[in-house]
């Protein structure tokens, strides 16, 4: 959705990821308690396990949600 993006994770295989304000890949930007934040998670399935690139993309899923923080 069109807005500032202020934190990008890792590529991770785990269906876990924790967002915390001392988590690394952070843009200047500070969380503020009680303000309202639209998260998008972006999930790839990669045509090989050891694709470096997003040019091996097979598909794209992507879920927004609005959160408190």
């Amino acid at each position: 959705m069109d807005a500032e993006l202020i934190y990008i994770s890792e590529r991770t295989q785990s269906l876990d990821h924790i967002i915390s304000t001392n988590s690394n890949n952070w843009s200047n930007f500070t969380t503020i308690k009680g303000e309202n934040y639209i998260v998008g998670v972006y999930a790839y399935k990669f045509e090989s396990t050891n694709a470096t690139s997003g040019y091996d993309i097979n598909c794209e899923s992507v879920e927004y949600r609005q959160i408190e923080w």
